[in-house]
């Protein structure tokens, strides 16, 4: 996943997870980015493994939970959902502030792993999927920092808030 612009490296993402010696599925989401999306179409075809490219989608959740890891920017909202569907990371291109500071929290908390030029894209996916007990690992820290009932606890929170400031009788 590059976002709903499809940035960021994904089209040499695939070429390289293509060259994997691991069978593999392929699923890509070029967001809104049709020109990206052409040509990992052509790139298909040369494919040895499956790849399934598609544009925008709203079925994003779906198709993470079919996912055994996600490789993607560091944004925040892909990120919330990712750990809220206990899915490892891959994480590439961060934008400087915001998002670096996503990669370099979440490879601390053992959720992500962060390709940088030392580290290749296929090697690094060949090692988890050859390796189910870190795959695992990467989940169980992802189901604790996930907190999927996150938005029922905040609106308990604040109902109970509001009822607390019902209860108050105005200052005399």
């Amino acid at each position: 996943m590059g976002g709903g612009l499809g940035l960021g490296a994904v089209e040499q993402a695939v070429l390289g997870m293509t060259a994997m010696e691991t069978p593999c599925r392929i699923v890509v989401i070029t967001g809104n980015n049709t020109k990206l999306r052409e040509r990992l179409l052509n790139v298909k075809s040369r494919s040895p493994h499956p790849l399934r490219v598609i544009g925008y989608t709203d079925r994003v959740h779906e198709l993470m939970a079919d996912a055994s890891v996600l490789i993607t920017k560091p944004g925040a909202l892909t990120c919330s959902e990712a750990l809220a569907m206990e899915l490892p990371l891959l994480l590439y291109d961060p934008l400087p502030g915001q998002e670096e500071d996503n990669a370099d929290y979440l490879t601390r908390q053992g959720t992500a792993i962060r390709i940088t030029a030392g580290r290749t894209l296929a090697g690094t996916v060949d090692d988890l999927l050859n390796k189910a007990e870190t795959l695992s690992a990467m989940q169980a820290k992802a189901r604790i920092l996930g907190k999927p009932d996150a938005a029922a606890a905040i609106a308990a929170l604040l109902f109970a808030k509001a009822t607390e400031r019902q209860n108050i009788s105005p200052a005399s």
